[in-house]
């Protein structure tokens, strides 16, 4: 099954939970209006687009997470959802389009929290043991990164006699260096719905597209280096 239709399970009264399988990519319109039990849903990981409306009228629902998979949300995705009390959503999603798939702040029988997560790059490390061992190796990390621009820029200049003594790092030795280092790009709000710090600054924009540039670099040389691999045997 790789989508929900619309109105599929419209006024189940009785439907308490879902869980929206890992297949899906798509859930219509009204899918699940007036579903007035139903207090939990939960939403993959895998990139998946919510329709117009689709938990109107769910009253029962007091929390919603949000994970970065999703790739849209329909206006009105919880209208009339005025219990909601507790909201989750990814560091880069569009806040003024999640506001538009919710109620007026004003209906909500008490204004909700935003939880805007934190964002970070961490290949193979939990968050807290990297950042245990300590600022040492970001430090370190960050001086040679300065060094080898520093030696790029030498590089190139027309009149350096220095070009065969300055050797610039290859790609799989950074990688190697940033995959033992905590990187935080964003750093988590906790916030009233109402509050105008949950939106991404011109700064945090601009550190979430690095995010996402290292991001895709490292799924680029991870695949190659796979391959390779496999060539060799």
């Amino acid at each position: 099954m790789t989508s929900i239709g619309g109105y599929a399970f419209s006024s189940c009264s009785g439907l308490t939970s879902v869980t929206i399988p890992d297949s899906v990519t798509s859930i219509g319109y009204w899918a699940f209006k007036d579903c007035i039990a139903l207090t939990s849903v939960v939403i993959p990981d895998g990139e998946i687009s919510i329709g117009r409306g689709v938990f109107s009228g769910c009253t029962g629902l007091t929390s919603v997470t949000i994970p970065d998979s999703v790739t849209s949300i329909g206006d009105r995705a919880f209208w009339g959802c005025t219990n909601i009390r507790a909201i989750q959503i990814p560091a880069g999603f569009d806040l003024a389009q999640l506001m538009l798939a919710l109620p007026e702040p004003t209906e909500f029988t008490v204004e909700p929290v935003v939880t805007r997560e934190q964002l970070c790059f961490d290949v193979g490390h939990s968050p807290e043991s990297i950042m245990g061992k300590g600022a040492m190796q970001r430090g370190f990390a960050k001086l040679l990164f300065l060094c080898s621009e520093r030696m790029a820029r030498i590089n190139k200049a027309e009149d350096s006699t220095l070009l065969d003594k300055l050797p610039i790092l290859p790609p799989e030795i950074w990688f190697e260096i940033m995959s033992r280092v905590y990187t935080e790009y964003v750093s988590e709000e906790v916030k009233p719905i109402s509050s105008d710090a949950l939106m991404l600054t011109d700064g945090e924009k601009g550190r979430i597209e690095q995010y996402k540039a290292f991001k895709q670099s490292h799924e680029t040389f991870n695949s190659e280096v796979t391959l390779v691999s496999l060539e060799k045997e």
